[in-house]
């Protein structure tokens, strides 16, 4: 219309109708913490269609686990992830059969699981750097290491953990 037209040339602006709400927790809450379950010290040779790697974190305090996200890169074929409580009973916390690089995430557990002071974290990851893998990068197939670069490996698990009780973020 003539009249908006008028108003914009003339610079008049529209109010700020911006709102801000707070909502404050009647608890303290916690952030989260990221622990990694890493292994960046080995070598896939070659031909090797089924190469495991395994890596371990020791728990060192009570804590509520709340999410788990498994990273590896192309020549990762599975993953599992166990808690190894310290009366030594084990508790598989995720596993993946198939993996796929392009289809990694976060899992977040509908209730937390508790893992009390001594218990063990271990993935277990196997690879595949044969010829018959048709996302291994390098072909002929060549020795593999840990490392940063997608054509690189990983053996690496984030758990995400936080004080028994008490509410997150």
């Amino acid at each position: 219309s003539t009249a908006e037209a008028e108003k914009k040339s003339s610079g008049a602006l529209d109010p700020d109708l911006t709102r801000l709400g707070l909502y404050l927790s009647p608890a303290a809450l916690q952030s989260i913490s990221f622990l990694p379950v890493v292994n960046p010290l080995f070598a896939i040779p070659p031909g090797d269609s089924r190469h495991e790697v395994r890596a371990f974190l020791p728990i060192l305090s009570t804590v509520e686990l709340v999410a788990i996200t498994p990273h590896m890169h192309l020549l990762g074929r599975d993953v599992t992830v166990e808690a190894i409580f310290p009366n030594l009973q084990r508790r598989q916390l995720i596993r993946i059969d198939d993996w796929d690089f392009h289809w990694q995430g976060s899992y977040a557990y509908r209730e937390p699981i508790i893992l009390p002071a001594g218990t063990m974290i271990e993935m277990t990851a196997h690879y595949d750097n044969s010829v018959n893998n048709p996302k291994n990068p390098a072909n002929p197939p060549v020795t593999v290491r840990g490392g940063e670069r997608t054509v690189d490996e990983m053996c690496l698990t984030f758990i995400a953990v936080k004080t028994p009780g008490i509410p997150s973020l």
